[in-house]
This record gives structure tokens, sequence and C-alpha cells, in this order.
């Protein structure tokens, strides 16, 4: 196992020092790679060196978050030796060892994301397709933004760019990733560990 993590960060992710000392448990297991969206802004050497050169101007609940993690993910795919892709925020913290998450790969090396086909997605998840009406209903797969895929997923996640469809859609990486795999033709429902890789807490404001 060696796992590539995809920061889409603002800037500095916000606690360098837990990441750092994470990685050193295992660093020939890890890579990172980043898409920093204000580079002018980084205080901290931890992302240095990490930037991929393919960037994208993003903005919150546009495609082109989309395109950041696809960019993101395509330069990570260049390095062979990876076999799990991760997409993290600054936001992010490890709350497992590394050493428990590469066993855990090793013994159950699946893509892992949690997600919702067209029969069990809200009101809401479904009123947001009326914007893409080229995706056939039985393909939509609706998830976190944040995934883990295995070298396979990623590969047919990346090799197809289905963005400009997605464009006039509100938050559309909570289900491109997932909605391509089907329209690709990967079994989600078969390979693809049903389950959440991040806890999340929303605050109001």
């Amino acid at each position: 196992v060696k796992l590539a993590l995809l920061f889409l960060t603002r800037g500095d992710v916000n606690h360098p020092d837990i990441w750092k000392e994470w990685i050193a448990q295992e660093p020939e297991r890890v890579r990172v790679f980043s898409h920093v969206k204000n580079p002018d802004e980084m205080e901290d050497d931890f992302l240095k060196g990490t930037q991929i050169g393919d960037q994208v101007k993003t903005q919150w609940g546009e495609i082109s978050l989309v395109q950041a993690s696809l960019a993101l993910l395509k330069e990570a795919l260049e390095d062979e030796s990876i076999t799990h892709f991760a997409l993290v925020s600054e936001s992010c913290v490890p709350v497992q060892s590394l050493k428990r998450i590469i066993l855990r790969l090793t013994h159950d090396p699946r893509t892992r994301f949690g997600f919702r086909d067209w029969k069990k997605a809200s009101e809401a998840s479904k009123h947001r397709t009326l914007k893409v009406p080229s995706v056939p209903q039985d393909c939509w797969r609706f998830h976190q933004q944040w995934w883990l895929l295995d070298r396979a997923a990623a590969v047919f996640a990346s090799r197809r760019d289905y963005t400009p469809q997605f464009e006039e859609m509100f938050a559309p990486d909570e289900g491109y990733f997932g909605t391509i795999l089907a329209m690709e033709g990967y079994p989600v429902d078969d390979l693809v560990n049903d389950l959440d890789i991040t806890w999340t807490e929303w605050t109001e404001d």
C-alpha cells in the first residue's frame, strides 16, 4: 500500500504538525500532492514542493472543485507506485494511525466512500440533477466531496472529462466521482466499500 494525500486547500493546512507526525510513522508509504487556492498566503512548509502543475481557479459549490480534484488525481496517477488516493482538505486531521490505515487497506484494498443511489437520494439531491439531463438516473451516486479511491477506480474516474456536463449543477463534487464511475461501467455497488472516510461536524456560520 502506498497512499497519495490529495490536499485541496485554500492555504496552509490547519494542523501541519499533526500531519507531519502522522506521515513520519511510515514516510515511504505516503506521498503528498496539493492544490492551493491562495499559495501566496502560505506560511508553513508542510505543503512546500507538493503543488501540482495544473492549477484551477476554484469557487465553492462550482465545477471548479471537481476540476481541481481531477487535476490532483491525474498527477498522482503518474506515480505508478501509488495504490490509493485520498482527497482531503485543510480542515482534515487523521484520527487513526497511519500504520492502522495501511493494515486495513492491505486486508481490504477497496475504494471507500459512502454513497446513495437514486432510490435512496434526498429530494434536494435529485433536484440538482435537473441541470445534468445527460446522466441516466440509474447512474447517479451521491456522496461527500471526500473519498478514497483505489488505483483501478482512480483510472476509471479520470480517463474521460465529464465536467462540462456538470457545469450548471450546484455542488457537483457531491456526486461527480461516484456517478462517473457508474457511467464508465465501474461496478460501484459491488466494488466500493460504502463507508464515509471523514467525520464532519457543521456548526452554524
